[in-house]
């Protein structure tokens, strides 16, 4: 017989061995009256029954579960590469004219550059709402505002799901 099959021989040998032969345990009070538990089972020693371990079930996710995790669905966002994204104009806490057509110019600016490439846009909220979604440029023009205090903010997202940068909210009033 080859040398190589022989840890395989004791290998299914010993998983041969019945249960219980693993679970004996044996109790008892030496003489110092401390408790000891052992597979060794000494002159008075009481035996121990202990139930097998339950079964663990696990459910091994499927690969769409894996990269829905992968998007961020049960994550917080995705770490970014971006230092910054700024709304520059209009600034904070400004008064704005924005004639009778209620338009707001805004202009973003960001560092590094938006990654167009890997799917990154602008989303441009108006108190709240989204008024610009999935763009690519850094420049817009909103219409249809009320003159009133207006909350700006930008973010970033990949894929239209992913939110990767957040700027504060700016606030500015808007008039005729």
């Amino acid at each position: 017989m080859p040398i190589k099959l022989i840890p395989l021989i004791i290998i299914v040998s010993l998983a041969e061995l019945p249960a219980s032969w693993a679970s004996e345990v044996y109790r008892y009070v030496d003489s110092q009256g401390n408790v000891i538990f052992t597979d060794q089972p000494p002159a008075g020693a009481e035996r121990v029954i202990i139930d097998p371990a339950p079964p663990i079930r696990m459910k091994v996710p499927t690969l769409t579960e894996q990269r829905r995790s992968a998007e961020g669905q049960s994550r917080p966002a995705t770490p970014t590469r971006y230092s910054q994204l700024e709304v520059i104009t209009p600034a904070h806490n400004t008064t704005v004219g924005g004639g009778k057509a209620g338009v707001l110019i805004i202009e973003l600016t960001s560092t590094p550059e938006l990654a167009i490439d890997e799917g990154d846009t602008v989303t441009i909220l108006i108190n709240g709402k989204p008024e610009i979604t999935n763009s690519t440029g850094m420049r817009h023009a909103i219409t249809g505002l009320e003159p009133d205090v207006h909350e700006v903010q930008a973010l970033i997202k990949r894929g239209d799901r992913t939110l990767i940068q957040s700027e504060v909210n700016r606030f500015l009033f808007l008039h005729e």
